[in-house]
């Protein structure tokens, strides 16, 4: 299944009424003191926008994925396509915790994935700073 690029389109323009954040100040003012890892916040950052067509730069943590519309925006594999992102990008494989997971905001989604990579050890990820 197809994304509603009509609702895409809608979500994009209520989204407009927002000021947009490049990567470092969408950390900075978000994600920062709830304690997600830069890393996460940008690999949150550039592949839920990719997922779902949304300007992500203009979404914030307390957006509901209910009032985005999330499974309307996005392509119906994206769960599939995130495991996979995250696993090639931090080397950890989401997908038995993914299909427990119910998150109803951005940021619950961000969190989950924040807990999951402090779970893996450090001395093989392959994370950059913002």
């Amino acid at each position: 299944m197809s994304p509603d690029l009509r609702v895409r389109r809608r979500i994009n323009r209520t989204l407009r009424k927002r000021p947009a954040w490049d990567k470092s100040e969408w950390f900075a003012a978000l994600y920062r003191e709830q304690g997600i890892v830069c890393p996460v916040a940008e690999f949150a950052y550039t592949h839920l926008e990719r997922y779902s067509g949304i300007t992500f730069s203009r979404v914030r943590p307390s957006d509901r994925l209910c009032d985005l519309q999330w499974t309307s925006v996005c392509w119906y594999d994206w769960e599939l396509q995130l495991c996979n992102d995250f696993y090639c990008r931090f080397g950890i494989d989401l997908t038995d915790c993914l299909d427990r997971f119910m998150p109803s905001t951005i940021g619950d989604l961000a969190l989950f994935l924040n807990q999951q990579w402090l779970k893996k050890p450090r001395y093989d990820d392959k994370t950059s700073a913002i």
